[in-house]
């Protein structure tokens, strides 16, 4: 049987401070420029992590941890391919995702898909304030966070983060009340970014976090107009969810979450980032049956 771990121990402590010796991680390269890391795993990165992986381990086992894994450019991925399939003794590589479909066929293809679902909600926020959170701050974040401990906790220790998210709502309540010409202004922004990223992958990545920011907004739409309130993620924004909601039927905002989910799905078969976002603002958003006509 698994056994939970202690907290307390040298292994343990290692963990927690990303020190452990036998546990590598995948890190982006910083750009000389900007002194940022960069949104892709460079080819570069990827041969060095490899190279540490090839060295002898302490314990005789190793578990090499790729976080955000959709940043694998097509090259870096390709670097992988032989480590994944034939990895070295004693070697467990971890691969995480948020969207899988986002990653390349030929990395799936040679991993064990592990699906992991979200806590509830007041268990979550549970843990938080075991932690030393604030029970109120505890209860925002376990929210906002969808039941995600990881992402709860980075938006715990983050005010930063928190901040971000609510512009990122601010920034969809304008959008959605915008006449249709603002409204194409915005593609065109995402587009331009689009252009400027690294290839073609991180375009998808990035414009699907939006889309998936802006769902979740949409599903606050939809319980606000349910009577659902208190499932709301968004629970510091209502009087704008209410303001948003007004004039739009259940009916109306199902349609338009379901069209943002087929969004991203063409995104993720490839699809061109622009055409994908000008069809969802110039197809689902007019249609919005009972919706306000100000488009």
């Amino acid at each position: 049987a698994a056994t939970a771990p202690c907290g307390t121990c040298s292994h343990c402590l290692q963990l927690a401070g990303g020190l452990h010796p036998d546990v590598i991680w995948l890190q982006r390269e910083v750009d000389e420029r900007s002194g940022m890391r960069r949104r892709q795993y460079g080819l570069d990165a990827v041969r060095d992590f490899i190279v540490r992986l090839s060295r002898t381990s302490s314990s005789g086992r190793q578990v090499a941890v790729i976080p955000s894994a959709e940043a694998l450019g097509e090259g870096s991925a390709n670097a992988l391919l032989k480590s994944l399939e034939e990895p070295a003794r004693g070697v467990v590589f971890l691969l995480m995702a948020k969207n899988p479909q986002l990653l390349p066929s030929t990395v799936v293809s040679r991993c064990q898909v592990v699906r992991l679902h979200p806590l509830p909600i007041a268990r979550l926020a549970r843990q938080l304030m075991e932690r030393g959170i604030p029970p109120a701050e505890a209860q925002a974040v376990a929210r906002l966070s969808g039941g995600l401990p990881g992402t709860a906790w980075q938006l715990a220790l983050d005010p930063d983060q928190r901040q971000q998210q609510r512009e990122t709502v601010q920034q969809f309540f304008r959008l959605w009340s915008a006449p249709l010409a603002q409204r194409l202004a915005r593609v065109a922004e995402l587009s331009l970014a689009a252009q400027a990223a690294d290839d073609e992958r991180s375009v998808a990545a990035r414009v699907d976090d939006w889309l998936a920011q802006s769902s979740v907004v949409v599903r606050d739409l939809l319980l606000v107009r349910l009577g659902l309130r208190a499932l709301v993620r968004h629970a510091g924004d209502l009087d704008g969810l209410d303001r948003a909601v007004d004039g739009y039927s259940p009916q109306a905002l199902a349609a338009f979450a379901e069209q943002v989910q087929a969004s991203r799905g063409y995104l993720a078969g490839n699809a061109n980032v622009r055409l994908v976002l000008e069809n969802l603002f110039l197809t689902a958003t007019p249609a919005l049956a009972g919706g306000p006509t100000s488009v």
